[in-house]
């Protein structure tokens, strides 16, 4: 664990608590930890900028129509510029000198970039399948998601991750004099309600463009926003702890700083739970058109042969039991053997008829 000691502080002698439980807490909005704290500054400060460029100035307004696939992904790459070349060109105080691996804007960029990827890449298609969502304008495509989602959703997760980091540390601080328990349900109900106020948020910005569609726009504000929250329920406890506690030890306040890899670990942790909880709603509660009914298919994002789904329409109503589906599937391959068993059989015989007539022979 990378461990680097910050200002010393003289212990209490009327402090009797167990060390374990000794946190020094910030009574301000930003962190404690000024490599931190200027990530969380900056990143309040390019990444709506870079939102306000992509919701406000091309999607909301009729340059969308002039766009293409190279137009929309120079557009969003251009927006995730400054959360790489601001912290570069104008560091704070307390980044200069030290190795990149020690800047929080490199675990904070890292961490976002793996969370964003897997939202992208894995949970958009529950996204299609769930929520009747689609992606209908011009875009290379990764996993068939549009890569301009990957770019933009890096500056989207950032101002969403570093702002949640604000409200959470004054959460903190206002309720560090209750009891444990009371705390513990403040701090959930709270995320709970951040989560999904982040979730509508986004839902009611982007309704307005005519190419991002989903089957139930209402459905999906109101309660789909509630499958997006999951999202932010796990994330956003998860990013704030990330450099965040000093823990005072003997006669000093120790600030532990997590490595490069713990974060990775960090971020594809959270991913996991997440997928977890997306599937769990997956089966138990399943599409908004079919809310309540689960659903049993194969997993969104996994790509299967649609060759059982073909033999198996037996039926005008495509109704079908999983065994009956089974033994048509075998019947179907069975079929399928015999007739290249015949036509095996049947070369086999005219090249046996070619060589009794002399007609290889006759090349040699």
């Amino acid at each position: 664990m990378a461990v680097q000691r910050s200002k010393l502080r003289p212990k209490n002698a009327s402090d009797s608590k167990p060390e374990s439980q000794k946190r020094v807490r910030n009574n301000g909005w930003f962190a404690n930890n000024p490599s931190k704290a200027y990530y969380e500054k900056f990143s309040l400060i390019w990444a709506p900028a870079s939102m306000f460029v992509l919701l406000v100035l091309v999607l909301g307004t009729p340059l969308y129509k002039y766009c293409d696939k190279n137009s929309y992904l120079a557009i969003t790459l251009i927006g995730c510029l400054p959360g790489f070349v601001l912290p570069v060109l104008f560091p704070c105080d307390a980044d200069r000198g030290k190795p990149y691996s020690q800047r929080f804007w490199v675990k904070g960029t890292i961490w976002i970039a793996i969370f964003g990827f897997y939202g992208n890449y894995f949970w958009t298609h529950y996204f299609y399948q769930l929520l009747g969502a689609k992606y209908l304008f011009d875009s290379y495509r990764i996993n068939d998601v549009p890569v301009v989602c990957f770019t933009s959703t890096f500056f989207y997760f950032t101002f969403y991750f570093s702002f949640s980091n604000l409200l959470l540390r004054r959460l903190a601080t206002s309720i560090a004099h209750l009891p444990r328990y009371a705390q513990s349900i403040i701090w959930w109900t709270n995320i709970l309600v951040l989560s999904y106020v982040t979730a509508v948020f986004e839902a009611v910005s982007i309704e307005h463009f005519p190419l991002y569609t989903f089957d139930d726009r209402e459905s999906f504000v109101t309660i789909g926003s509630m499958f997006y929250a999951l999202y932010f329920v796990v994330g956003f406890p998860m990013f704030f702890a990330l450099d965040e506690y000093e823990q005072e030890k003997a006669d000093a306040t120790i600030a532990r700083n997590i490595t490069l890899q713990e974060t990775a670990v960090n971020a594809c942790g959270a991913a996991a739970i997440v997928t977890v909880l997306l599937d769990v709603w997956r089966l138990t509660l399943g599409s908004l058109e079919q809310l309540g009914s689960g659903m049993t298919s194969r997993l969104p994002f996994v790509y299967q042969s649609n060759t059982t789904d073909t033999i198996c329409q037996v039926s005008p109503e495509h109704v079908i039991t999983m065994s009956e589906c089974a033994e048509v599937a075998k019947g179907w391959a069975n079929d399928q053997f015999t007739k290249v068993a015949s036509s095996v059989q049947h070369g086999l015989a005219q090249l046996d008829q070619a060589i009794s007539s002399g007609w290889l022979g006759y090349w040699h």
